[in-house]
């Protein structure tokens, strides 16, 4: 769903979100496989530090974190800019298909 273009009723921050969820899941599945208690937080840096105290993580990966920005402040409607199509592009196009690293 992150990588869908941005148009019609599909809006960019939207998008983001979803691209920032998918990070966010994945670091905590990886916690949870480790056996370790998942924190309840949306923050990718905590979350990728706790990761990395069991696993390597390739350093592309780390890049997640500019997702954070997304984790909340774009979720509800509220005062913040909107998300531009480029901005969601680079989002998304940035981080590498973690098929690669199974």
């Amino acid at each position: 769903m992150a990588g869908m273009s941005v148009k019609g009723d599909i809006r960019a921050e939207d998008l983001c979100f979803q691209a920032q969820q998918a990070a966010e899941k994945s670091l905590k599945a990886l916690l949870s496989a480790s056996g370790r208690s998942i924190p309840r937080t949306h923050d990718l840096v905590a979350l990728l530090r706790d990761a990395a105290r069991y696993y390597a993580i390739p350093e592309p990966v780390k890049d997640v974190v500019e997702l954070n920005d997304y984790a909340v402040q774009t979720r509800y409607p509220g005062d913040y800019t909107p998300v531009t199509a480029s901005e969601h592009a680079d989002a998304v196009a940035e981080h590498v298909p973690i098929k690669q690293y199974r």
